[in-house]
């Protein structure tokens, strides 16, 4: 039984094991969770639960595991079982290696098997063990949550009906069949109150045992959700280098489990720490008869009173593995600090821990990795840190990686560069348009000269230094020159210096520019104007700082076809206005155009306005028809007048037509063109033969000129003909 140190609850709960008894098959849908389970408190489900408590802790203080006179499995022989045909991993339908095949296998014929010998007893010892066959069942169920007496009654009907191989017993009569089930993505197993996969309360994986029927001898079996990325499982079962390694570590515990203590009575279990394969904490990779590294629980032994992998005198895991650097070299100011990447490439063997160590570092300077160990293939960060007090040059610190005796080392060079800072006088300037101001930049302490460059100047204002290089201990001057267009207001402008070996220090000045400057506004934003006559806006300025001063105007986007524009006067004083007078052409085009007013000045930035004009040139208008609406018979005719008047502008001759006559009517306008102010007529008629349509028509009299066009309508309904009366 695979048991996880839930609580002080738990323990109190494994009392009640010598109370548990072994039923018949199959169980009733209520039989507790332990009627199939050898060892079985009910509260705790026999699971593997998680996180993952260590409880190595146990090591060396608590007495030997306990022997308490059950049968062990002698020489395992493990089936597979995949429930149904999901979603499997594919490490878990497969049974190429490396899969859960061949991991059983391996682990069997490994040390790690050859250690459980020691929980062997004198009539049934453990020896190592062979994955027989794996087999896909079609279980009676698609529910996609089962219990664990579902599981138990599946596998019983499976075994009976030849579907699975019947549980073999060693030469003293006891089992050695173990069938370990797998079930696909999207299925939830409960036990006991518990649910696979959960956060609470859930397990990774459990043992119990299948007791005998008729002539079929008991059996072990051991369950084992799915734990793909999104299961739940792969959150919550431990860590471990990748969901194969999280498999094969959460079935071995089940499988040594189900070894040393597999039924009712108890064979080797503590009330306190569990079963051997529950004392340990520990995942650890292991070499498999087949040669194939595989993550498993490490298991206690009594004998060893450790958490291990083997038996005693077999030589530990080994492994070889590489070590690079992501740089070979860095540079690090007086009182600064870098780093680089240090990777491990496993190499050969086991992939084991690899511990670092750091040497060749000054006393000025300090060096340490992120992590002191990790397993071989992984990777951790160095940092270096350097005094202010580290004296220029260059240093090689060596990284030493060391997995059992295996050592190698990685030489990464940290050049130190000696340090400096910059000075401002003054550290705020006030620069007015069109004028200059200076500043002092001084350079103090380091070795190297420095490059000095300045940025984030306002609009209009440039910099300069003399000299740009500057030597340690020495100034240079910063002029700031303002043009008179320059954008006033405070600014904060960065001076930069550089080292040619690349270090970089900033110092910030305060900026005021100042100077005349004016805001410029419109009376009007929008102007409507007939064509061929005059419109105006008065355009105003004000002064928004220093003194009045003269600004001038110009008028833009102004289409010449449709007139012209002016100012009056085209100069004037900040703080004064003008009017701009726009005289539209007589043939000027319709439409709406956006004109932009353009204000300048000797300080200060020039400042834009704008007018939306809408020109409107010779036009007239549709009155309403009379009557507004007609009813036409067959054979019949109605006649509706309409009216025109003239809009704005001069009178243009205006051609009359129509759309919208419905079939079988015929529409004539009279007369075809008129002027406006003119009236017309419309005469609609229907020949008696004519097949009109019976409905409700929109009919439209549109009117173009050479510059309009408008339209008026009116409803047609057309009635259907009579239906004639036959005569005998």
């Amino acid at each position: 039984m695979t048991w996880s140190p839930l609580s002080v609850a738990l323990a109190a709960n494994l009392a009640v094991v010598a109370a548990c008894v072994d039923v018949g098959e199959p169980p009733s849908p209520d039989a507790s969770a332990g009627s199939l389970e050898a060892t079985v408190a009910t509260a705790a489900a026999a699971t593997e639960l998680v996180p993952q408590v260590a409880t190595s802790a146990l090591v060396g203080n608590a007495a030997p595991i306990p022997y308490g006179g059950g049968a062990v499995l002698g020489s395992a022989l493990v089936v597979g079982v995949l429930w149904g045909t999901g979603d499997f991993a594919p490490y878990v339908a497969s049974t190429r290696s490396p899969s859960l095949a061949s991991f059983y296998q391996g682990v069997l014929t490994s040390p790690y098997a050859d250690l459980l010998a020691e929980y062997g007893t004198p009539s049934q010892p453990i020896a190592r063990g062979s994955f027989a066959a794996q087999y896909t069942i079609t279980p009676s169920t698609k529910a996609a949550t089962v219990s664990d007496d579902v599981i138990a009654q599946e596998l019983a009907r499976q075994i009976a009906a030849g579907k699975l191989p019947a549980p073999l017993v060693d030469k003293t009569g006891k089992p050695r069949t173990y069938y370990a089930v797998f079930f696909p993505r999207g299925i939830k197993i409960t036990r006991g109150g518990a649910t696979s996969c959960a956060a609470s309360a859930g397990f990774c994986s459990y043992h119990a045992a299948l007791p005998a029927a008729g002539t079929r001898a008991k059996a072990s079996y051991g369950v084992h959700p799915d734990m793909q990325p999104g299961s739940g499982c792969d959150l919550q079962c431990g860590v471990a280098p990748g969901p194969f390694q999280l498999q094969t570590a959460v079935a071995s515990r089940a499988l040594v489990g189900a070894i040393t203590n597999p039924d009712v009575p108890a064979a080797w279990f503590s009330p306190t720490a569990g079963e051997v394969s529950d004392v340990c904490g520990e995942r650890a990779e292991l070499t498999g008869g087949d040669n194939v590294a595989y993550t498993v629980q490490q298991i206690y032994s009594n004998a060893q009173g450790a958490c291990v992998l083997s038996p005693p005198g077999v030589a530990a895991q080994t492994g070889d593995f590489a070590i690079a650097l992501g740089a070979a070299s860095a540079s690090v100011v007086q009182g600064g600090s870098t780093s680089t990447l240090v990777s491990t490439q496993f190499v050969s063997g086991v992939a084991l821990p690899v511990a670092f160590s750091v040497s060749g570092v000054p006393a000025t300077m300090s060096a340490t990795t992120l992590v002191p160990a990790i397993k071989a293939g992984g990777a951790t960060t160095l940092v270096v840190s350097s005094l202010a007090t580290a004296a220029p040059g260059a240093y090689p610190i060596t990284v030493t990686g060391t997995e059992g005796a295996k050592t190698h080392r990685a030489t990464f060079t940290v050049t130190v560069l000696s340090d400096f800072s910059l000075t401002a006088a003054p550290t705020s300037l006030a620069l007015s348009a069109g004028s200059t101001t200076t500043a002092s930049i001084a350079v103090n302490g380091g070795s190297d000269p420095v490059t000095l460059a300045v940025s984030d100047l306002p609009v209009g204002v440039t910099g300069s230094f003399s000299p740009a290089v500057v030597a340690p201990g020495r100034s240079a001057t910063l002029t700031l020159s303002a043009s008179s267009r320059a954008v006033f207001g405070p600014a904060t402008v960065t001076i930069t210096a550089a080292t040619s070996r690349g270090v970089t220090h900033t110092k910030a000045l305060a900026l005021v520019v100042s100077g005349n400057s004016f805001d410029l506004g419109v009376s009007l934003a929008a102007l409507t104007i007939p064509a061929g006559q005059d419109g105006s806006v008065t355009v105003s300025t004000t002064v928004a700082s220093g003194v009045p001063q003269p600004v001038s105007f110009v008028l833009s986007n102004l289409a010449p076809v449709n007139g012209t524009g002016s100012f009056a006067p085209t100069t004037v004083m900040s703080g004064s206005s003008t009017t701009l007078t726009f005289h539209m052409k007589p043939g000027a085009s319709a439409g709406t155009t956006k004109y932009w007013i353009t204000a300048t000045g000797p300080s200060g930035p020039a400042k834009m306005a704008s007018v939306a004009v809408t020109t409107l040139n010779d036009d007239f208008a549709f009155g309403a028809m009379a009557p507004a609406s007609i009813t036409l018979q067959p054979g019949g005719s109605q006649r509706v007048a309409g009216t025109t008047s003239l809009a704005y502008g001069a009178s243009q001759p205006i051609a009359l037509s129509i759309e919208g006559v419905p079939q079988g009517v015929t529409a004539v306008v009279t007369p075809p063109t008129i002027k406006p102010g003119s009236g017309f007529a419309v005469t609609f008629s229907s020949p008696a033969a004519a097949k009109m349509i019976p409905g409700a028509w929109t009919v439209s009299i549109v009117g173009t000129t050479a510059r309009a066009q408008h339209s008026a309508t009116l409803i047609v309904t057309t009635a259907a003909a009579a239906a004639k009366v036959a005569r005998e």
